[in-house]
């Protein structure tokens, strides 16, 4: 989860709102091909959901996140799991002498990555705690992620006064381009085998006034005056595009997925 000031994060709430991200994770893991001898780390491992799926698949595996709440959840799942940001990888003396097999992420990166001047330091995290040979295999939100939701949250917030580069800063998420992620991988040392970029229509089992309350949260924070405008005005306007005539609610997810070996 990002590393954002506060912990913005509540895992009682992303398991009400957010189980669908462990859940929908089928083509990436089968990327992954765990064997019984592989030591993993989980990048962003959020309440150790799908950190425990894995765990029966690999010889060991530890989680990391920037967020108390998620870690004490991934810990009540008996997991060797930790507080420490992705940014901070590469200075993380949990992990000074480790050689893990694999780095693994989940609807993490877009998070961790939201500083510019952060990004190569996260990759040269990743590369420093893998083994020469190591994989590193991620899903992440791709270029064009949700944008109906970002385009409905920045117009909300325009239209009221607030200058763009505010809404930037409060902005949470990096959605890169397939270029952007290809240049930074190979720059921190890695060869790219595999890549996708996938439109994934995304059902929600709530509407997207929760969805927000739970991934827009920066977004209230910054600006708590207009919390319930901005909720029932992205509602409204996402009513014509993401929800269908019988009342389920998609959002229009993009995702992409990379295999990067350490040299």
């Amino acid at each position: 989860m990002s590393k954002m000031g506060r912990d913005f994060w509540s895992a009682e709430t992303y398991q009400k709102n957010a189980a669908f991200v462990p859940a929908l994770t089928k083509e990436i893991v089968q990327r992954l091909a765990l064997t019984s001898q592989d030591v993993v780390l989980d990048l962003g491992c959020g309440d150790g959901v799908l950190t425990q799926n894995l765990a029966s698949q690999c010889k060991h595996i530890t989680g990391i996140d920037s967020s108390q709440s998620m870690i004490q959840s991934a810990k009540q799942k008996g997991l060797e799991a930790y507080v420490v940001a992705g940014e901070n990888l590469a200075s993380a003396t949990e992990f000074s002498s480790k050689g893990f097999d694999a780095v693994f992420s989940n609807a993490a990166l877009h998070w961790i990555l939201r500083n510019p001047n952060e990004r190569s330091t996260v990759f040269q995290g990743i590369a420093r705690v893998l083994r020469p040979g190591g994989r590193f295999v991620a899903e992440c939100g791709a270029f064009g992620n949700v944008s109906e939701v970002v385009t409905s949250i920045y117009t909300v917030l325009l239209d009221h006064g607030i200058p763009k580069e505010q809404i930037d800063e409060a902005n949470p998420w990096y959605f890169g381009t397939e270029q952007a992620y290809t240049t930074m991988l190979k720059e921190a040392g890695f060869e790219i085998t595999f890549t996708e970029n996938v439109n994934r229509p995304t059902y929600l089992n709530r509407d997207v006034r929760d969805w927000l309350d739970t991934f827009a949260h920066t977004f209230y924070d910054a600006f708590p005056d207009l919390k319930e405008t901005l909720r029932e005005r992205v509602y409204q306007a996402l009513l014509w595009v993401d929800c269908t005539e019988t009342g389920d609610w998609y959002l229009q997810y993009r995702r992409l997925r990379f295999v990067a070996i350490k040299k």
